[in-house]
């Protein structure tokens, strides 16, 4: 009855959070400089929902995958790869979400079966994801640094008068609600949930565990695969290393902060959406523009990712994680 309680008032906290934030440019610049703000928050939301999502079932199974970073790179460059080879975009995303699957799937073995440390295999993925993007920019692509989709192979919009809505952005909400719901009124999410936190007991009833964590780490892979589609196709248009740009580790914090409440956790990922979009709004104030002239650019892309930190240290009791997370279960 705490947990409900605390995660009910975190809950009702981010809400009013939001709203402020929303509201502050409307008071400043109007109602459409606010809005059009708010759509930008939300498409700095997206891959951070579509990860955090994923990840929100991976960690009610028992895991924890900090290889999430890595996963959204190298399904980005397949991705890129096959719109740029095949022409469809329809293929593109299929092939984006698919290779992000394939690499949640075999961290999902090596981490039940093969009982791997999962820190280091997330770790190792994230590695090796910037050092294949690199390899395939300089031989495959022929270039150093980055390369730039066409237009017509990326991803269509929604046009408004208050600018651009990506059906990403959409999906990643409507995604986020429905982890919800399969965790919450599923057979699925009940076993999920037993085989977070107490495996033993679990697999004496007939469920599979390694089974049952292989399937959530596939599919959480496949989450952050659509999320790095998301970076390449759409939202930034090109493919490099540094293309994802810690928001990986973004999406980790958001599901920590939300306590695997998928709900809680699209929340946190919006207050960093709109908190990116406020610090575009904060470099183009008047007063700024000595600070600007200084560099201060960087200081104001600093303040989302301060703020999560801020986030997690005011919120570290109001998390509810597995029991025995990222411990490999050893049948007996």
């Amino acid at each position: 009855m705490t947990n409900l309680l605390r995660m009910n008032a975190a809950r009702s906290g981010v809400l009013v959070f939001i709203v402020l934030l929303a509201l502050a440019p409307g008071l400043y610049f109007g109602f459409e400089h606010a809005v059009s703000l708010f759509l930008i928050g939300i498409a700095a939301m997206a891959p951070i929902a579509l990860g955090a999502a994923g990840e929100v079932i991976v960690e009610r199974c028992g895991m924890f995958n900090i290889g999430i970073e890595g996963m959204m790179l190298v399904s980005a460059l397949f991705s890129t790869w096959v719109a740029t080879v095949s022409g469809s975009l329809g293929w593109a995303i299929i092939a984006g979400g698919v290779s992000g699957g394939l690499l949640g799937l075999a961290f999902g073995v090596l981490a039940t079966r093969g009982r791997f440390n999962q820190l280091l295999l997330g770790l190792g993925l994230n590695t090796a994801a910037v050092g294949l993007v690199t390899f395939v920019l300089f031989f495959g692509f022929g270039t150093l640094g980055f390369y730039r989709i066409p237009p017509n192979l990326r991803m269509p919009k929604v046009m408004t008068q208050y600018g651009p809505l990506s059906y990403m952005s959409c999906l990643a909400v409507v995604l986020s609600v429905g982890v919800y719901f399969i965790l919450a009124q599923t057979r699925f999410g009940l076993r999920a949930k037993g085989v977070g936190f107490n495996p033993f007991v679990t697999d004496t009833l007939g469920i599979d565990v390694y089974r049952l964590r292989t399937v959530a780490a596939a599919v959480g892979g496949m989450f952050a695969g659509l999320a790095g589609t998301y970076l390449s196709l759409d939202w930034v248009g090109l493919i490099s290393p540094t293309l994802v740009q810690g928001r990986g580790f973004i999406a980790l914090a958001c599901v920590k902060f939300g306590g695997l409440d998928p709900i809680l956790t699209l929340e946190g990922a919006l207050l960093f959406g709109l908190l990116s979009s406020m610090s575009l709004w904060m470099q183009n104030l008047p007063g700024t523009a000595v600070l600007m002239r200084q560099g201060g650019s960087y200081l104001f892309l600093m303040l989302p990712y301060l703020a999560v930190l801020v986030i997690l240290v005011a919120f570290r009791q109001q998390t509810q994680l597995a029991k025995g997370i990222g411990t490999p279960y050893r049948r007996a």
